[in-house]
């Protein structure tokens, strides 16, 4: 197990890894209220609040709660790699983001008078904007001197784009699929992360995992909120922008390992994801490593 915290004005940041040799469960506890902001990184977390029925929050889902005092227990699985983030912050946090979201108020109503509250009864599916600033909060490169400045920013930015994402735009209804289709599913984001050159069909995917094409598709869209393709789409390009920004490979050679034959048909597909060019990722990075 990894657990660490970052701690600043109002709030507290905690990391959380699990891998187990053998299933068996983790109860956390708290007797001060929490207003947390709860993001699973990698696999599904089922877990049991104190007085109710077991919940399960699957990868890249998160919400925002409210709770008098925390009581839950996670049930996790052997040789599986766990890891969330979640994020504590003050009543404050919230009273100055109110004016911007009013259905907030409700969940603020609650909670002066100390009832637990979900945002939203059902679970979000974090975006790539809302990862992003996740990683800018856990592998932030910044001295001391402005890493409170800086924190401090980015915990509002995250609440900012979590509270849009769940009274703007949230999903209506939940979708409950059984464990061990979910644990195929994430056999096959395995497959198709761990070699993006590597063009599956449908059936031969399905086959790999032991999932029909139906289960396959409904499964990628319940737990990441996109299509297969648009999941396969999604991880090529963050891997590329990622190469770009960490290394000196040529285009070509970034185009090859992410899936394209030719290095124009990536770069076509890198701008209409970003709405810049990559040569753009690489002006920057050398700029940067000159100015060091």
């Amino acid at each position: 197990m990894l657990l660490q915290e970052i701690t600043g004005n109002g709030y507290s940041i905690r990391y959380h890894s699990y891998f187990l040799n053998q299933d068996d469960t983790l109860t956390l506890t708290c007797g001060k209220p929490a207003l947390r902001l709860w993001l699973s990184l990698k696999h599904s977390f089922y877990y049991t609040t104190k007085g109710q029925d077991e919940n399960v929050l699957h990868e890249r889902g998160f919400n925002i709660s409210y709770a008098p005092f925390m009581h839950y227990t996670l049930h996790l699985r052997a040789k599986q790699r766990y890891t969330c983030v979640e994020i504590y912050f003050s009543i404050n946090h919230l009273r100055q983001l109110v004016q911007f979201f009013p259905a907030v108020e409700k969940f603020l109503h609650e909670t002066e008078k100390q009832q637990p509250i979900l945002l939203n009864n059902i679970n979000q599916v974090a975006d790539e904007e809302i990862l992003s600033v996740v990683d800018d909060i856990l592998y932030y490169a910044y001295p001391m001197e402005i890493r409170k400045k800086y924190l401090n920013n980015k915990v509002i930015e995250i609440l900012i784009l979590a509270m849009g994402k769940i009274t703007h735009n949230p999903l209506q209804r939940p979708v409950k699929i059984p464990e061990k289709v979910i644990e195929r599913i994430y056999e096959a984001k395995e497959l198709l992360t761990g070699n993006l050159k590597r063009e599956y069909t449908l059936h031969e995917l399905g086959a790999l995992v032991g999932l029909s094409i139906y289960k396959l598709k409904k499964g990628f869209m319940a737990i990441y909120g996109l299509s297969l393709s648009d999941f396969l789409h999604e991880a090529r390009m963050q891997k590329a922008k990622l190469l770009l920004e960490e290394t000196d490979l040529p285009i070509s050679r970034i185009a090859a390992d992410t899936g394209y034959s030719h290095p124009f048909a990536f770069s076509a597909a890198f701008r209409k994801y970003f709405s810049y060019a990559p040569s753009v990722v690489q002006r920057s990075r050398k700029q940067a490593v000159h100015y060091n």
